[in-house]
């Protein structure tokens, strides 16, 4: 038996329980939108693991405890950001939650986005008239406005 290196601590356990939940969901005829969303949560893990991981091993250890927010400078968007997501909202369509966004921004870029600022996106493109903002009793979610006015 070959030895295995990890990237980050658990990710192969991570990895063996995404293939375990998706032999359940393909041995039950699940529809490929729940593979789909697997797929983009173990993304979303997977980077945000890598995140932490490479986050420890670069910081001086008298800087391993600082707040992560009150340090460096501020985060810079990349210059495509607005139109990826714009069109990834026309392209694919459905319902829109925080979640969503980060996982686009993690596949696109290759790091986490704060929930925060998921939802000031979504915000802002509603309040825009791109998107319509849905309440529902366990959250929120948007779905492209379907007038060409912008309005609701």
């Amino acid at each position: 038996m070959s030895t295995v290196t990890e990237n980050y601590p658990g990710e192969l356990e991570m990895l063996r329980g995404l293939v375990r939940t998706l032999r359940t969901v393909v041995r039950e005829n699940d529809t490929l939108p729940e593979v789909r969303r697997l797929l983009w949560e173990q993304a979303s893990d997977e980077g945000a693991a890598y995140a932490e991981a490479t986050e420890k091993s670069s910081r001086p250890a008298a800087d391993a405890t600082a707040d992560p927010k009150a340090t460096g400078p501020a985060l810079k968007w990349p210059d495509d950001w607005d139109e990826v997501l714009d069109t990834a909202i026309r392209a694919e369509g459905g319902e829109w939650q925080p979640k969503r966004v980060q996982q686009l921004y993690l596949v696109r870029y290759g790091r986490g986005l704060y929930r925060s600022n998921a939802r000031q996106f979504l915000s802002k493109r509603a309040h825009a008239g791109l998107l319509t903002l849905h309440d529902r009793p366990n959250g929120r979610f948007y779905t492209l406005n379907a007038r060409k006015d912008g309005r609701s």
